[in-house]
């Protein structure tokens, strides 16, 4: 219910629904159509990233992450959320609060309750909710909270993307890699079982996305590769038809109208 976007000096701007602080300008109120700069961020913001269901927006700026908007009990503003004022009836950073103990980030993702960073081009970390694993820790046993976790068995890696419950990452190599959330198919190497989390099967590690090798990838409720040679992959759920083709039809193979491989669109990206 509220947009951000970036210029290419760097500079945010928000608007829309600002009942939790969504807008980083240190108030709350009625939404507004008016673009507002967050409290603080300046310019020369890298990237900007958001999840609708948590009202939640990150920048990343000189390797540092600046997040603002709802506080869910998880931690997923990478804070102490305890501290934070009360918006209506919940906690929520009304302006960018930086993340401490993290630097020389080089890029950013932000999931429904968790977040996770690259670090360095090189490594993962994350925190935030661990109720589908995705953290990536090896373990379900990993408290969800404010802490950063680094992901298991990562290395090289220099992009990251999330939503929902699935985390997926690529590394120098154009290799990818996801965890989290495996009832929907959204991990992509053709298992639904997973192990057991809270909630559903989930992969609590990385797991490598088989024969397939990415130049580009982003991940919505599904998620969506371009291989090396420009053509267009998806897997996941399918209730909204995100994977290119209608639900049902062929290549659903999930009850929940999703597959779990990943599957030609027919588009191709030049």
């Amino acid at each position: 219910d509220h947009t951000c976007a970036r210029t290419t000096a760097g500079q945010v701007s928000c608007w829309g629904v600002n009942e939790n602080g969504q807008l980083g300008n240190g108030t709350i109120g009625a939404p507004t159509h008016i673009r507002s700069v967050p409290s603080g961020l300046g310019s020369n913001v890298s990237k900007i990233a958001s999840a609708a269901f948590s009202h939640t927006t990150c920048a990343l700026k000189s390797g540092e992450v600046f997040c603002w908007g709802l506080a869910l009990d998880e931690g997923n503003l990478g804070h102490d959320s305890t501290l934070d004022p009360i918006c209506n009836t919940v906690r929520c950073a009304k302006s960018p609060v930086k993340v401490p103990n993290l630097t020389n980030v080089t890029d950013l993702s932000v999931g429904e309750r968790t977040v996770c960073v690259v670090i360095g081009n090189n490594n993962v970390r994350c925190w935030g909710s661990n109720g589908f694993g995705q953290l990536g820790t090896g373990s379900t046993a990993t408290a969800s909270g404010f802490t950063l976790r680094d992901v298991t068995g990562l290395t090289n890696i220099e992009k990251v993307s999330g939503t929902a419950a699935t985390t997926c990452a690529r590394s120098t190599t154009n290799k990818l890699f996801c965890w989290g959330n495996a009832s929907e198919g959204g991990i992509g190497d053709g298992d639904l079982a997973g192990g057991s989390c809270s909630f559903a099967a989930c992969e609590v590690t990385p797991v490598e996305v088989p024969n397939l090798t990415t130049d580009n990838f982003a991940v919505a409720f599904a998620v969506v590769a371009i291989d090396a040679e420009g053509g267009l992959f998806a897997w996941g759920p399918n209730g909204f038809n995100e994977l290119g083709h209608a639900s049902g039809t062929t290549g659903d193979l999930t009850a929940g109208g999703g597959t779990f491989n990943p599957s030609p669109t027919g588009f191709n990206i030049p």
